[in-house]
């Protein structure tokens, strides 16, 4: 007999992973979103969220049939990477004959995967619909979600795929570890006066992260991490004056700058489940690890959760429930130790480049050239970045 599977969140993670799930005969996917689902458009503006894709989650989205529906004029490959520390002098290059990343559009990937749901068979959709409970039954071995506009759903497993703020995680009951940079990344897509060449930049200041991520033509989509205060200042400038300010953080490197699309911000913060799973409960995405995005990999670990999750849920032995803990766990597992690693490293390069000591100053540029030297280094941090 199949088993139900509920999905909350229609953002890419929760959508990729209800494609994923539904591949397998054995599963009937119910998928829970309160916003109403995004269609294709063909807009000339680019979205000023954008995500780095690793070729991991390429080839997974190429699996699940999300890649070709992509406009391939929209994608930018990254082809080299470099970093700068504070000193605007020692420099670290990553650079490979394929692709380490490529940017794509959060529109253009959330509609193309909704375009998918909607004609897979088993996948029922619930949309705009908002959950309102979630109640174990143990008598039943099953979990039950009741919808605020009415009626209830019974599941063997829910999985929240619902943002950082993840009702799932909450109605679960499961603790989180969370801590504000006091911070905020300002983000907007600007036109060059020339071409990047398909190189991501990154500068590292004592009071910044900077990046800029190419796209496609002379144009580049940025993430400005900067304090609460700052981010006030840059909004409340015009767009000139704005461009100004990120050529002059960015030394000028592609010349002259215009901005092409409205500025907006985020607050920046790490949440960090304690456990991401429970009895007939599973967390992936940011409702799991949401992480400063410096490294740029926050996706990538939501779709590698979405990527092992499905994949064991093929494993499991038609005499076991796909929301036994015994499997879950396993998932919580196997994916603990590549988000702490990132998390971590994350924390501690934002710590280290932040704190006010100058004699860490020197310390923390040397280290930055040090490691362009080390060639080894270098490919282990790319092929981890790729997966």
């Amino acid at each position: 007999m199949a088993e139900n599977l509920i999905v909350v969140g229609g953002g890419p993670v929760g959508l990729s992973f209800a494609l994923a799930a539904a591949q397998h005969a054995s599963l009937n996917v119910r998928l829970i979103e309160s916003g109403v689902p995004l269609e294709p458009s063909r807009e000339e503006n680019f979205d000023h969220r954008v995500y780095a894709l690793s070729p991991g989650s390429k080839a997974f989205l190429e699996a699940l049939g999300a890649w070709q529906l992509l406009q391939r004029e929209r994608i930018a490959p990254v082809r080299a990477m470099r970093v700068w520390g504070d000193d605007r002098v020692s420099e670290l290059d990553f650079e490979q004959r394929s692709p380490l990343a490529f940017i794509v559009e959060n529109r253009a990937l959330t509609a193309a995967l909704w375009t998918l749901v909607r004609q897979q068979q088993r996948i029922q959709i619930h949309a705009p619909c908002t959950p309102a409970e979630l109640l174990r039954d143990d008598a039943r071995d099953c979990i039950t979600l009741t919808l605020k506009e009415g009626g209830s759903i019974d599941a063997a497993l829910v999985i929240g795929a619902d943002g950082a703020n993840s009702w799932v995680r909450q109605q679960a009951g499961l603790p989180v570890n969370a801590k504000s940079y006091e911070s905020f990344g300002v983000v907007a897509n600007f036109e060059c006066e020339r071409s990047h060449d398909g190189v991501a930049r990154q500068w590292f200041a004592a009071d910044s992260v900077l990046a800029w991520l190419p796209l496609p033509g002379a144009h580049i989509s940025i993430v400005w991490s900067v304090s609460t205060e700052r981010s006030e200042s840059l909004l409340a400038m015009n767009p000139q004056a704005f461009a100004d300010s990120v050529r002059a953080a960015g030394d000028e490197s592609l010349g002259q700058l215009q901005c092409v699309s409205p500025v907006a911000r985020f607050p920046l913060r790490r949440i960090l489940a304690e456990r991401c799973v429970a009895n007939h409960v599973a967390l992936m995405g940011d409702a799991a690890h949401a992480i400063h995005p410096l490294a740029g990999q926050g996706v990538n670990l939501g779709f590698a959760d979405a990527r092992l999750l499905s994949a064991l849920l093929v494993q499991c032995s038609p005499l076991h429930s796909i929301g036994d803990l015994s499997l879950l766990r396993k998932y919580e597992r196997e994916r603990k130790e590549s988000v702490m690693a990132l998390a971590t490293l994350t924390d501690q390069l934002k710590a280290l480049f932040s704190h006010p000591a100058k004699s860490l100053a020197g310390l923390r540029n040397a280290g930055v050239a040090l490691a362009d030297r080390q060639t080894w280094l270098k490919r282990r941090l790319m092929q981890y970045a790729m997966q």
